[in-house]
């Protein structure tokens, strides 16, 4: 399996150019591959959301579980404190494994 990011613009982007397609009280659904995640980008994302009255679910993709990356991994383990970061700012956060099926993901929410 390959985790690669399809498209050209960076999810941090999409959302904030949706945001006024949604309404306060819903919930946007983040999918964030692990290695590719920005801290800085995806914190201030979350407090957009949070001003937005948002809530946040993300899933992180963990890509260390995956077998071939188009990008080096070893981002990843500088990042490894990211979902529960995440977590304490609001948003709730699950993580998925290469071969783990998503509705059992959901079963895991990282916790603090």
């Amino acid at each position: 399996s390959t985790l690669k990011p399809r498209g050209e613009t960076p999810l941090e982007k999409v959302v904030l150019e949706s945001l006024s397609y949604l309404d306060p009280g819903e919930v946007v659904f983040l999918p964030i591959c692990t290695h590719l995640a920005s801290p800085e980008k995806l914190f201030g994302l979350l407090s957009h959301l949070k001003y937005r009255e948002i809530s946040p679910m993300i899933v992180f993709l963990l890509s260390d579980s995956f077998e071939k990356l188009q990008e080096d991994s070893s981002h990843f383990r500088e990042t490894h404190y990211l979902p529960a970061l995440c977590a304490e700012h609001g948003a709730r956060v699950f993580t998925l494994a290469k071969g783990e099926p998503l509705e059992q993901s959901f079963l895991k929410e990282v916790s603090l």
